[in-house]
């Protein structure tokens, strides 16, 4: 292995231990990563000759080279603001190429109106992802239903009310199943948590949305992680509710965030993912020690 690749698996073995002992810690997580990066760079730079792609070209299997792929995925939550926001933080560097794949007035729980499961496994089988951000569920607090394919349904399940005793096992079920397009070995997942809605009476509907989230990405804690929005927004303009009268002219209405607010929200959920992007590098490595290449003598090549 070069002394690169070397140094970018310290990097990222170090960071690990860092980040376990120093939970929230986001300028080392910034850190760590730009060092790994660096790292990485170097030795893609040292093995242009051995026919590597370059720095910035797509990322051969096997390999360290090339940025990492994100895939952004949500409703109007992330076709707004805050996913241009984060979106465009990720591209503005040469680390990171990130896709998104958003739609408004959409959710898990209206399958008839967007099918969130297939659009979600033709966006992972087409842009290939390393790191999926999924926020998803500000239109989800009312009836499940099963979701149509002409004039007949597809399936077979019949619709589960909003505040029936069935419904939470329906909606969970959908959870499950998004997760299931999106989770790999090989890839991280960060889900993202509902950020608290202006309206009470709304905020109130959309707790049984998180706790079924949330049950559902911590059953999966090997393959998925939760992101909790709410103590982040609590950290802008003190304790008790003060907090939310700091964010309210950050907002643009009751639901979505505005331009200040997405860019404040962005910037604090960017060090968790440059935190996940260690995690990325070191599957690289994995696969790059893996390889018979990698450790074949200089004679052999």
């Amino acid at each position: 292995m070069s002394v690169g690749a070397t140094l970018a698996l310290v990097c990222v073995c170090w960071g690990h231990s860092a980040l376990c002992a120093r939970t929230g810690s986001r300028a080392a997580a910034r850190d760590l990563t730009h060092a790994a990066a660096h790292a990485l760079s170097r030795h893609e730079e040292g093995a242009r000759s051995t026919g590597r792609p370059a720095a910035g070209s797509p990322r051969a299997p096997g390999s360290l080279a090339g940025p990492i792929r994100v895939l952004l995925l949500g409703d109007s939550l992330v076709a707004t603001e805050l996913g241009l926001e984060l979106q465009g933080r990720l591209n503005s560097t040469s680390a990171y190429t990130c896709r998104r794949r958003a739609r408004s007035a959409t959710g898990l729980a209206r399958q008839d109106v967007f099918d969130w499961i297939r659009a979600a496994r033709q966006a992972v089988a087409f842009r290939r992802p390393e790191l999926v951000l999924v926020m998803i569920g500000s239109n989800d607090a009312q009836d499940v239903v099963p979701p149509r394919r002409g004039r007949r349904r597809a399936s077979p399940f019949r619709r589960v009310n909003w505040g029936t005793p069935g419904w939470a096992a329906a909606y969970r079920a959908r959870v499950d199943r998004l997760l299931e397009q999106v989770t790999s070995p090989s890839r991280e997942v960060l889900w993202m948590e509902l950020p608290p809605m202006r309206s009470r009476r709304l905020d109130q509907k959309l707790l049984a949305v998180r706790r079924v989230q949330r049950a559902a990405v911590l059953a999966r804690s090997r393959e998925a992680d939760l992101l909790e929005i709410l103590p982040l927004m609590r950290g802008v303009g003190g304790g008790a509710e003060k907090w939310r009268r700091a964010w309210r002219p950050l907002r643009r209405d009751g639901v979505h965030f505005g331009r200040k607010g997405g860019r404040l929200l962005a910037r604090m959920i960017l060090p968790v993912i440059h935190a996940m992007a260690l995690r990325v590098f070191l599957h690289r490595l994995q696969e790059e020690m893996a390889s018979p290449k990698t450790w074949a003598p200089r004679h052999a090549r």
